[in-house]
C-alpha cells in the first residue's frame, strides 16, 4: 500500500517515515493491537465456531482501521515531502483518519 501511495503522489515514502511518524508509542500501540487480535482470535477457538467468527470480525475490523491509518499518515507523509511529520501533526492525522473511519463505517452500515 505505501508503495503504491508513493508512486501515485510522487514522493518517497517508507515504512521507516511511517514508524518515525507514528513514533514509539504509536508503534506500540499498533503492535499492541496485533498481539490482542491474535491472542483473542486463539480464545476464540475455545469458544467453538462462533467464537472464532465473532473474534475474526474483530481482527479484520482492527486490521482494517490500522490499515486506513497507517495510509492516511503515508499520505501525509508525502505531502511533506517524504520527511517524518512532527509529533503534534502525525497525532492529529491519526485522529482524523480515525474519525474518517467511523464515518465512512456508519455510512456504509446507513
Amino acid at each position: 500500500m505505501i508503495a503504491v501511495l508513493t508512486s501515485e503522489l510522487g514522493a518517497l515514502v517508507t515504512l521507516e517515515t511511517v514508524a518515525r511518524s507514528l513514533g514509539m508509542a504509536g508503534t506500540l500501540n499498533m503492535l499492541g493491537r496485533a498481539v490482542f487480535v491474535e491472542a483473542a482470535r486463539a480464545m476464540g477457538w475455545f469458544a467453538g465456531p462462533a467464537g472464532v467468527a465473532g473474534v475474526s470480525a474483530l481482527g479484520a475490523t482492527t486490521a482494517e482501521i490500522q490499515t486506513w491509518v497507517v495510509g492516511r499518515l503515508a499520505i501525509e507523509i508525502a505531502r511533506n515531502e517524504g520527511l517524518p511529520l512532527a509529533p503534534a501533526v502525525a497525532r492529529g492525522a491519526e485522529r482524523c483518519a480515525t474519525r474518517a473511519y467511523r464515518e465512512w463505517r456508519q455510512s456504509d452500515l446507513d
